[in-house]
């Protein structure tokens, strides 16, 4: 079972899922892992016989140097050859299963950062939805208390009017409402950047 998915959130598995199949540096290290398994197909091949087909196609004709003097009259003639050539690499020395070896030791490499690539988009993924989240929890909060902060001020206006209250609890409460909306820009700044990372992410 994926770790991520014990978090209980369709949407994050959604998420890490779509990451997985599409970020660009899993495709590059995808594609690596395919080359480092044909590369060992290939110092593989070194172990068997190799044969390869040879075939010729020639126009002839043979004169009087070669049948005669009645062979003028002789047309010209096309001339096939075939056949196959078969070698053996003994590998006395070793030096076929050494390549074997390193390539098979590279395709290896290659699975192993295969498998790191695809835990750090995970992991990314995972972090960056959870901070979405959060920033999205937090905004929520802030506009609370913006609005909270914008009654309170509306309430001391009203006691200003009646002298209730004095112009420093109207400064007081409106700067409290300044500072809280200040922090509006921040978190959607925040928010904006974790959206684009997570979109980066899922390629």
């Amino acid at each position: 079972v994926d770790w991520w998915t014990r978090l209980g959130s369709p949407e994050l598995n959604e998420a890490v899922q779509m990451a997985l199949d599409n970020n660009w540096s899993l495709a590059a290290a995808r594609a690596n892992l395919a080359k480092a398994g044909q590369m060992v197909q290939a110092a593989s091949g070194g172990l068997y016989p190799q044969i390869d087909a040879l075939g010729s196609l020639e126009r002839r004709a043979y004169g009087p140097y070669f049948l005669g003097p009645s062979a003028f009259t002789f047309p010209t003639f096309s001339a096939y050859t075939g056949g196959i050539g078969v070698s053996y690499d003994l590998d006395i020395f070793g030096g076929t299963h050494r390549r074997i070896e390193l390539a098979a030791a590279d395709a290896q490499v290659q699975a192993e950062a295969l498998n790191a690539a695809k835990l750090a988009v995970a992991s990314g993924t995972v972090l960056t939805a959870l901070e979405i989240a959060s920033t999205r929890a937090n905004i929520a909060a802030v506009n609370d208390v913006i609005a909270s902060d914008q009654k309170t001020l509306d309430l001391v206006l009203a006691a200003r009017r009646i002298g209730v209250a004095s112009e420093m609890d109207v400064t007081s409460s409106q700067s409290q409402l300044d500072r809280d909306r200040a922090q509006q820009p921040k978190l959607q700044q925040a928010l904006d950047m974790a959206q684009d990372a997570l979109a980066v992410l899922a390629g």
